[in-house]
């Protein structure tokens, strides 16, 4: 069973690009959809590698801002 905090999130949040084609989106703002693979956190920065279909990515957010459940 699956809880969302936001019931319209996920009509409002739609995936624009896959993992595999984040190359042609430099400096762009993208929307990836995902689960999170592994967490290393390093001083105040958390390093996730978020997984889809296609591939893995790294995103990287400050500690205060990345989701406790996520740490």
């Amino acid at each position: 069973m699956s809880t969302v905090a936001d019931p319209g999130l996920s009509s409002r949040l739609r995936r624009t690009h896959l993992t595999s084609e984040l190359g042609e989106s430099l400096n762009k703002e993208v929307i990836l959809a995902g689960w999170v693979h592994d967490v290393r956190v390093l001083g105040g920065i958390s390093f996730l590698l978020l997984r889809d279909m296609s591939g893995i990515v790294q995103v990287t957010a400050p500690k205060t801002k990345a989701p406790a459940e996520v740490l």
